[in-house]
C-alpha cells in the first residue's frame, strides 16, 4: 500500500541552502563519451555548485585517456586499478565526498538526463522532511514512468508504476530508490557506511535502501521531478544484467531474512531464476539462458562480487 509524506513542508518556495553542499557522484567503465556528456552538463549549472566526482572502473587505456583529457581539472577523477562494480566505484566516490564538507550525495548513472532544477528539488525534499534519508525523482523510460520499487527479495518485478492518469503529489515512501538517481544524506553514511560490495551490480542500492530503514529513516521518490533514463546505454542487458540480477536476489534473501522463511525464499527464487534460464533458453537466447543458469549456480553456492570473468575473458582472474 502507498504511503505518502504527510508532514507540512515549511511556507516559502524551496528551501534548499547552498551552505550545504552537495557532491555528485558517476561511474564510468567503458562509457567515456557518455560520462563526459552527463558531467559536462553538471558542469554549467548556474545555481548549484556541485563537487563533481567521476570514478573510472578500470576502463580501457583509451577510454580513461578520453577521459582525462576532456575533465581533468574540471572535475576530480578516481581511477581504479580494479573493476569495482557499480557498489565498489560508488563508495570510492562516496568516501572522497564525505572527505568534503558536504551535505549529501548524489549518485547519477550516464544512461539518466536530468536538470539542475531535479536535484534541487531533491534536496529540497531533503531539508523539509527530516525523516527521508534517501530520495530520487520519477524515471521515465519511453512512455512508461516508475516511482520506486519493492523488496527486491520477494518480488521479481519491483519497480512500482505510474499511472498515466496519476497527477504528481508529496514523497511517496517506497522500499528502495533506483541507484539511477539518488540523492543520500550524509548522517546516513555516517550510520549506515557504504554500500555493500558483494553485490557488484544490482541490488546493492535496494540492499542500502534496506539498512537505511532498518536504522529508522524513510526512503522516497519526489513525484514533482522526473528523469529521463535511457536503459538501452547500458548494454550487456542479455548475459551481466541478468546475471547479477537474479543472483544478487540470493545474497539479498541471505541478508534480510532468517530461518524457515530465508530457506523458503532460496527455494523460490532457484525456481525463478531456473523458469527464467528455460524460457529463455526455448526462445534461443542462449546467452542469456546460460547467464541465469550460473546465476542460480552461483546464488546457491554463495559467490558473490566481481564474476565479470565468466563472460568477459579478458576480466577472467
Amino acid at each position: 500500500m502507498q504511503e505518502n509524506c504527510d508532514q507540512p513542508a515549511p511556507e516559502g518556495g524551496i528551501s534548499w541552502s547552498a551552505e550545504h553542499s552537495t557532491a555528485v557522484v558517476f561511474i564510468n567503465w567503458n562509457h567515456a563519451g557518455e560520462t563526459i556528456r552527463c558531467v559536462n552538463r553538471v558542469l554549467r549549472w548556474r545555481e548549484l555548485r556541485p563537487d563533481v566526482l567521476i570514478v573510472d572502473n578500470a576502463s580501457e587505456p583509451a577510454d580513461r585517456d578520453l577521459l582525462a583529457g576532456a575533465l581533468a581539472g574540471r572535475a576530480e577523477l578516481v581511477f581504479n586499478q580494479e573493476n569495482g562494480g557499480f557498489a565498489g566505484g560508488s563508495n570510492r566516490g562516496i568516501e572522497k565526498a564525505l572527505e568534503k564538507d558536504v551535505g549529501q550525495v548524489a549518485l547519477c548513472n550516464y544512461d539518466a538526463d536530468f536538470a539542475e532544477e531535479t536535484l534541487i528539488r531533491l534536496i529540497d525534499t531533503l531539508a523539509r522532511y527530516p525523516e527521508i534519508g534517501a530520495v530520487g525523482p520519477v524515471l521515465r523510460e519511453g512512455e512508461r514512468r516508475f516511482a520506486g520499487g519493492r523488496d527486491i527479495g520477494r518480488f521479481l518485478e519491483t519497480r512500482r508504476s505510474l499511472s498515466p492518469s496519476e497527477e504528481p503529489g508529496p514523497p511517496v515512501i517506497v522500499d528502495y530508490v533506483p541507484g539511477t538517481l539518488i540523492v543520500i544524506r550524509r548522517s546516513v553514511f555516517e550510520q549506515c557506511g557504504l554500500l555493500d560490495e558483494d553485490y557488484f551490480f544490482s541490488g546493492e542500492v535496494a540492499d542500502y535502501c534496506r539498512r537505511i530503514r532498518d536504522r529508522g529513516w524513510k526512503c522516497a521518490v519526489n513525484r514533482e521531478v522526473a528523469v529521463n533514463h535511457d536503459v538501452e546505454k547500458s548494454g550487456r542487458r542479455n548475459d551481466l544484467y541478468p546475471y547479477y540480477s537474479f543472483r544478487n536476489r540470493f545474497l539479498f534473501v541471505r541478508k534480510h531474512y532468517r530461518g524457515l522463511k530465508s530457506l523458503g525464499m532460496v527455494v523460490y527464487w532457484s525456481g525463478l531464476t531456473a523458469a527464467a534460464a528455460g524460457r529463455a533458453g526455448l526462445s534461443g537466447n542462449r546467452l542469456q539462458a546460460r547467464a541465469l543458469l550460473l546465476a542460480g549456480r552461483d546464488g546457491l553456492l554463495g559467490r558473490w562480487g566481481d564474476r565479470n570473468g565468466l563472460f568477459i575473458p579478458e576480466e577472467a582472474p
